[in-house]
């Protein structure tokens, strides 16, 4: 009997489709794990850092003790001044601290604590601070960029340094409005 080799078809056993099934299933299994394992040291790097930030931010305690604002008719910029207690327990490095100023009508302006014109605190920042220190920050706004007449509100941030990235404690924000006792308004009528 002579059979026709065209027609002939040959499988694989099943025993070999087995192994080879085994080796792929083992060998994705492997890449999985290597690969979840890098996943989950860069996730937990970053949860680390964030949890490192959080407890250098709680770390700073902000208190306004005063706050003068001079916008007299006669001058071209008025005259901003800002008493801020800083107090932290343990040592803390802050590289600056941003004030947000805000109007009646929803204008704003930011500034930060290194642009002081104060020059007793001009090189500041950054500062370490330990215990209590006493911050005067003065600034002379320009009235013609901004509509100072009706200030609402002024809200103060810390900026620390955490591995060379500059973060703003948001949760220690402390923020004030014109109607609290420390806020000297002197109008342009006066």
């Amino acid at each position: 009997m002579i059979r026709n080799r065209k027609n002939q078809k040959k499988a694989l056993s099943p025993v070999v489709s087995e192994v080879i099934l085994i080796a792929l299933a083992v060998a994705l299994g492997a890449f999985v794990l290597i690969w979840g394992e890098d996943f989950m040291k860069e996730n937990q790097g970053t949860a680390e850092d964030v949890s490192a930030q959080k407890q250098q931010c709680l770390l700073i305690e902000l208190e306004f003790k005063n706050i003068s604002y001079n916008a007299r008719s006669e001058r071209d910029s008025a005259k901003l001044n800002i008493t801020l207690e800083l107090k932290s327990e343990l040592g803390i490095n802050i590289t600056d601290i941003s004030i947000l100023i805000l109007n009646e009508q929803g204008d704003s302006i930011k500034l930060f604590a290194s642009q002081s014109t104060n020059q007793v605190f001009s090189g500041f920042f950054p500062a370490y601070i330990r215990g209590i220190d006493r911050l005067l920050l003065g600034y002379d706004i320009n009235r013609s960029d901004f509509n100072d007449m009706n200030i609402s509100d002024i809200s103060v941030t810390p900026i620390i340094n955490h591995k060379s990235i500059n973060i703003s404690c948001v949760d220690q924000t402390i923020k004030i409005n014109k109607e609290e006792q420390i806020f000297e308004l002197f109008d342009r009528s006066e």
